[in-house]
């Protein structure tokens, strides 16, 4: 594989993805998600892959990626879902590889990316989760050094509690990755000895400005969400009670399963690896919800004395509606940040010296990215909004029915 086009900056740029994909494996395999023998760490020999790559047009930056970018053995895991009901991407994976140019089988047409029916995924774009039931999916732009999730639908999250704890958890994440890269890209343009080197090393630490003040506007949402959990069991505080519940209702589960020896049913090799993989990754995890319920169960006893968990109690989950104006007004603000982005981009590029015309380019090719998903996100939330006027109406028959009877 020629590297040669990739200076080191570069390089160590897209080392540090591979990192922090490495660390959430490994995170996953401490809290016996998946077992630690399944991810496999790079670098990776992808000569017999070279010509399904250029054949693709993938950016030199996505097939260095590829070769340092450590996966996950679906099978070794023993566990299929990686990331919102997405599984895991293997860029070793032929057939993975070339879905991963169109991630939600929608067939674009043509090659022009600000045609709303033309491909989404650019050449230096890279999936790092595969669809599956929940329609989302983890994208890297490996030319801007940008994550994000695109969704090709609404998704109702069905555990609010665990859920709020994630985004916290993971915006968090972002907002220290995003501390690092811009501290990285000002120390980059300080020490840069070129006056092009600079003001790139400048323009870097400005697209990680943006990104930290979005990460810490979603971190505060998550803690605001979070904010009311502890209240009281007639409040926020039944999340507690849901957290509890969910956790002896996997716990069941687990324990149910191990109690059903399917290996003697099969006799194909790999069905029978995949099988006890599976156990043996069920047996961790059983250990570790054991002591999870526990500590849930000590929770709810001391912040609600008296009261108990009913493993079947019904639970009133956020409606329809609830989640759809959630979801409207999520993206609303997000829209605004990105628009916040654009108006920056244009006051910085004013200060750019006219010699600077491959900068001055690539400021402008940011914001028509910017503006590109933007006006995805609008399409995407007037279709939101339209399903909230249903819901809405919905729910207003069955106040009428209830009132005056069937009509």
């Amino acid at each position: 594989m020629d590297t040669s086009s990739l200076d080191e900056a570069t390089k160590a740029r897209l080392q540090r993805v591979a990192d922090l994909m490495l660390d959430i494996y490994q995170t996953r395999a401490e809290m016996r998600y998946i077992d630690a023998a399944a991810i496999k760490l790079g670098p990776h020999d992808i000569t017999h892959l070279m010509p399904l790559y250029q054949s693709l047009k993938l950016d030199p930056t996505v097939t260095y990626l590829y070769s340092i970018l450590p996966y996950v053995d679906e099978i070794e895991a023993g566990q299929r879902e990686f990331y919102m009901g997405g599984t895991w991407f293997n860029q070793l994976d032929r057939e993975q590889v070339q879905q991963g140019r169109d991630p939600f089988y929608l067939s674009p047409e043509g090659d022009d990316f600000s045609d709303p029916k033309g491909p989404y995924m650019r050449p230096w774009f890279t999936p790092l989760s595969v669809l599956c039931e929940r329609q989302q999916v983890i994208v890297y732009d490996a030319k801007g050094d940008r994550i994000w999730t695109i969704d090709q639908g609404s998704w109702k999250n069905e555990d609010p509690a665990l859920r709020d704890a994630a985004e916290w958890e993971e915006t968090q994440e972002d907002v220290d990755r995003c501390r690092e890269q811009l501290a990285h890209y000002e120390k980059a343009a300080a020490a840069s000895k070129s006056t092009k080197g600079k003001w790139r090393g400048k323009f870097d630490a400005l697209k990680a400005s943006l990104e930290l003040q979005r990460s810490l506007m979603e971190t505060q949402e998550a803690e605001a969400d979070m904010a009311g959990r502890d209240q009281g069991p007639g409040g926020g505080g039944n999340m507690r009670v849901k957290e509890c519940r969910v956790l002896m209702r996997r716990l069941k589960d687990r324990e149910e399963a191990l109690g059903t020896n399917n290996q003697a049913l099969v006799t194909d090799r790999t069905t029978v690896r995949r099988i006890r993989a599976e156990r043996r990754l069920g047996e961790k995890e059983a250990a570790s919800l054991v002591k999870a319920v526990e500590a849930a169960k000590a929770d709810v006893e001391r912040l609600f004395p008296g009261v108990e968990v009913d493993l079947d109690a019904p639970y009133d989950e956020p409606s329809d509606q609830d989640t759809a104006e959630r979801d409207h007004a999520s993206t609303e603000k997000l829209i605004a940040s990105l628009e916040s982005d654009i108006v920056a981009c244009q006051d910085w590029q004013a200060t750019v010296p006219r010699m600077q015309r491959d900068l001055i380019r690539s400021v402008k090719d940011e914001m028509d990215r910017t503006k590109t998903v933007i006006e995805r996100l609008r399409g995407d939330n007037g279709r939101l909004r339209d399903e909230i006027e249903r819901l809405a109406h919905r729910k207003d028959l069955r106040g009428n029915r209830g009132q005056f009877g069937t009509i």
